[in-house]
């Protein structure tokens, strides 16, 4: 039985971890291959290997995590990290809170850049109209945020009849959503299993 269950995590741990790699792929500048200990920054290593954790590493997650607990909050739109940059950005809608502004402080006594700007939409609006679309329409591969969050991205699979008329259905969607939305043709086509 333990066998089983070992092979079942297995399986499901796969998925996963291809979506991960893909997501990194496609969001690089959220880099967090921070894996290889201070002493391995010593040793010659190849310009591709991951970078050693610094402590402005660690000052960049601690201002991300600072800003990030407030997802909860109204305004908050998106948190994105530049560890080879020291950097937080922040997007949020509307008036920022004090916690936010704090957490810029915070970041210029700790070395690294916080910058916040203005979004369209907040994470709350986003995601409430994906949900609205996401229930309406079947056969959508994928509905979300898009980068700045001044709309949604429908992923559709291209033999659907979302990608016959792109532009009737993404008009479509905006409506039904409430926020203009685009459609990306063959996105997330399913990966072949390894055997």
């Amino acid at each position: 039985m333990k066998r089983k269950i070992a092979v079942l995590g297995a399986a499901l741990l796969l998925p996963a971890t291809v979506f991960a790699a893909s997501y990194a792929d496609d969001h690089g500048d959220q880099d967090t291959t921070a894996s290889a200990t201070a002493s391995a920054a010593a040793a010659d290593l190849p310009a591709d290997a991951p970078r050693p954790v610094s402590k402005e590493d660690g000052a960049v997650d601690d201002i991300a995590a600072l800003v990030s607990s407030l997802e909860m909050e109204p305004g908050y739109a998106k948190v994105a990290l530049d560890y080879a940059k020291h950097r937080v950005d922040v997007l949020w809608r509307g008036e920022v809170p004090a916690a936010v502004t704090d957490a810029v402080e915070a970041g210029s006594k700790a070395g690294v850049q916080v910058t916040v700007a203005q979004s369209k939409y907040s994470q709350g609006d986003v995601y409430a109209a994906a949900r609205s679309i996401w229930e309406k329409y079947k056969g959508i591969q994928y509905v979300g945020p898009n980068d700045d969050r001044s709309g949604l991205v429908v992923a559709v699979d291209e033999k659907s009849e979302f990608a016959g008329d792109s532009e009737r259905f993404a008009a479509e969607f905006a409506a039904v959503g409430g926020i203009p939305a685009t459609i990306e043709i063959g996105w997330g086509a399913p990966i072949p299993a390894i055997r």
